[in-house]
């Protein structure tokens, strides 16, 4: 493999150690949320990212117990987060992403696949109002390259709970992904209808 190209394997592929989940992208938040709350017009309940912070400050999400607390470790997090209303750089997400995208197109085209599939989670999802995280499988780097993709039913755990396909395509492949998934569930017929709590 040529030296640049290694580079961008490392770069796409690089994450936290120790980290569950790639929050990369995720540093302009303070700057997305600003722009979308401004926008929102003056009879907006909040209208700028420090009302809302102002609003959660008990249970602050980007605080160290917070639900976004690993954003913390990130400096570019923090720097959008002192000043939301100034873009941020997002040079190394907008590299990440071209990496993710390349390596996906050479190993879609490589193999002349239409789409991957595979099981939307690693284990059975943990029981309603758990501590336990919810083991995901690439939504991280599939949100990150941009990537369309479909969850279909595919039948149930041991333990009862909903088993998953994730149906991921190119991009632009929507149509194509749909399709796949339609004829999926057509000819298995996973799906049941969840049942009402009364």
């Amino acid at each position: 493999m040529a030296p640049v190209q290694s580079r961008r394997v490392a770069i796409a592929l690089g994450r936290p150690a120790g980290s569950r989940f790639y929050w990369r992208g995720l540093e302009s938040l303070p700057f997305d949320m600003e722009t979308y709350l401004r926008r929102l017009g003056p009879s907006a309940a909040r209208r700028s990212f420090a009302t809302f912070a102002d609003a959660t400050r008990a249970q602050d999400p980007f605080g160290p117990t917070g639900v976004l607390g690993y954003l913390s470790d990130s400096p570019a997090f923090q720097a959008t987060r002192a000043h939301p209303a100034t873009p941020p750089d997002m040079s190394d997400f907008v590299q990440a992403r071209a990496a993710y995208l390349d390596i996906f197109t050479t190993v879609m085209d490589a193999n002349r696949l239409d789409a991957l599939v595979f099981p939307q989670m690693r284990a059975p999802p943990p029981p309603l109002h758990s501590d336990a995280t919810i083991e995901a499988t690439t939504v991280s780097e599939i949100n990150i390259a941009g990537l369309p993709c479909v969850v279909v039913p595919a039948g149930t755990h041991q333990n009862g709970a909903p088993f998953c396909l994730l149906f991921v395509g190119r991009q632009w492949s929507e149509a194509h992904l749909l399709a796949l998934a339609f004829d999926y569930e057509h000819a298995t017929r996973h799906r049941r209808a969840p049942a009402l709590i009364a």
